[in-house]
């Protein structure tokens, strides 16, 4: 079993899985008594309800999950999930869902916890990406600001040419309040934590643009239909966009909850510069791109680009390159965002062709199939009614997101779930 049957056995058996995914999100969780036994009730959820298929299904799921608890607490573990088993507590299910929502959760489940790979380097990442974003990463053409996880600076990364012509566009293009993007499958949202203004750029609008996402793509060995489609920024005013992850949702606790498309990489270019002279009077790097946990506070150059990795080689994401953009004052800063995929991705609107082609990559289900998650690993018995019947309710939600959620949305997968000691 590994982290999304687990997962997936437990919503089946009308555990309160969404609790659980969303406790072992934080690495944490296993050394926290409180997080402990609240992971074991949530596990143990209508587990009166079990006949001797499901008990076995429910066995196996507690006991995966239990190796992942710190030693010293598998005793408050195994008392809660007796008491559990005890307990008679109804929690509301998911009345519809569609194909496309249960595939799209299911991915997010194996993307968001590294079991495609297992804890081994994810094989669908380019061949380059361990080379030039591993932990031991070289790129000749960049100057490295910090070490693990790799982050480049790339002076001149396009000429004074390419960069004009697309300022130029710019020049002359919408600008719309920036939004929460959840990339190609998911909606977007706007935020007070992105006061910026931006544009998307549709692949053929202009040769500087293509040859730039060709050329990002490059650096770790991929392809131009692995880039999303290009959106350039504009800051102004005091605009900024506060601490994010390009490779999805922030959770309270830190972990990282993905979204699909995969955002392995990040490539920014700056389109215009920021001199120190125009930092305010607190010396705070005005319009700067900000690594709080690599120390780093890069002031935009015209015409150069900083690249990092979004996902370790695992897989998983890596919550050391959460940044931000610091506000922008007394000037205009202009820049390209240039996300590299670990899939194929289209220009928005081709979500069901796309979608369905990462199901088929990943075996998750059938283009025909009913719309359930995910095939547990054992055949489950029909749940019979508790007597007396209880009463539940019901209520229908959607497994979509965007890389910044409210707080209020369960999460579709856990982020991290330890290996025991």
């Amino acid at each position: 079993m590994d982290a999304a049957q687990c997962l997936a056995t437990l919503k089946a058996l009308g555990a309160d899985a969404a609790v659980v995914s969303d406790i072992v999100m934080d690495p944490a969780w296993r050394r926290d008594p409180d997080s402990v036994r609240s992971c074991a009730a949530a596990t143990t959820t209508n587990a009166f309800r079990d006949d001797g298929p499901r008990r076995a299904a429910r066995a196996r799921a507690c006991q995966w999950l239990r190796a992942k608890v710190s030693p010293d607490l598998r005793k408050d573990w195994d008392a809660m999930i007796q008491l559990g088993q005890n307990d008679v507590v109804e929690t509301p299910q998911r009345s519809e869902e569609t194909a496309e929502d249960a595939a799209g959760d299911v991915l997010m489940q194996l993307v968001s916890t590294g079991s495609l790979v297992d804890g081994e380097m994810d094989q669908t990442l380019p061949e380059r990406f361990g080379e030039v974003l591993g932990p031991s990463g070289k790129l000749s053409q960049g100057r490295q600001l910090a070490r693990e996880p790799p982050v480049y600076l790339l002076e001149d990364f396009v000429s004074a040419s390419e960069r004009q012509a697309m300022l130029q566009w710019a020049a002359a293009a919408s600008f719309a309040h920036s939004r929460i993007d959840g990339g190609v499958y998911a909606d977007s949202a706007r935020s007070q934590a992105r006061t910026s203004t931006s544009c998307a750029v549709p692949r053929g609008t202009l040769p500087a643009f293509d040859a730039l996402a060709e050329r990002a793509a490059s650096l770790i060995g991929g392809r131009a239909n692995q880039v999303e489609p290009l959106q350039v920024v504009r800051y102004e005013g005091g605009q900024r966009f506060d601490n994010h992850h390009d490779a999805g949702t922030v959770r309270p606790s830190g972990a990282i909850q993905v979204v699909p498309p995969r955002r392995i990489a990040t490539l920014l270019l700056f389109l215009t510069s920021i001199d120190e002279d125009d930092d305010d009077d607190e010396g705070v790097p005005n319009g700067a791109t900000v690594f709080p946990s690599l120390q780093i506070a890069q002031r935009p150059k015209a015409g150069a680009a900083l690249l990092w990795p979004n996902i370790g080689l695992d897989g998983r994401p890596d919550g050391r390159t959460i940044h931000r953009g610091n506000p922008v004052r007394g000037t205009v800063k202009y820049a390209v965002n240039v996300w590299i995929c670990a899939e194929d991705v289209g220009d928005r609107g081709v979500q069901s062709l796309d979608l369905e082609k990462l199901r088929v990559k990943y075996g998750i289900g059938n283009a025909a199939a009913a719309p359930v998650p995910f095939p547990p690993p054992v055949p489950l018995a029909p749940v019979a009614p508790p007597a007396p019947p209880a009463s539940s309710s019901s209520s229908s939600s959607s497994s979509s997101s965007s890389s910044e959620s409210d707080d209020d949305v369960p999460p579709a997968a856990a982020t991290d779930f330890e290996a025991p000691d």
